[in-house]
């Protein structure tokens, strides 16, 4: 049946994915590697992309869903091993 959920890393980042959701924590550095174009994962914000929906990742919705986000980041540093004020957490 496979893993419902996954804990990605690439180059020292890691998100989250379950089922259909993948979030992304914020981390900080540039966004781009500009001498070869490519998304390097870092921002301010979390993210959170519905792959059904949106299989290319391009309309992050953690505004609009605030619940799952809360509950995906919960899930993420439970498995993480990491503490994390929800209070704290910016989704503006």
């Amino acid at each position: 049946n496979g893993r419902k959920s996954l804990v990605i890393e690439a180059t020292t980042r890691t998100a989250y994915k379950k089922e259909n959701w993948v979030m992304i924590p914020p981390y900080k550095g540039p966004k781009i590697a500009k001498a070869v174009n490519i998304e390097l994962g870092n921002g301010s914000k979390y993210l959170l992309f519905n792959l059904k929906e949106d299989p290319l990742q391009e309309n992050n919705i953690a505004l609009s869903n605030p619940k799952k986000l809360k509950q995906l980041i919960k899930e993420f540093g439970e498995l993480r091993g990491e503490n994390i004020d929800y209070k704290q957490i910016d989704l503006k």
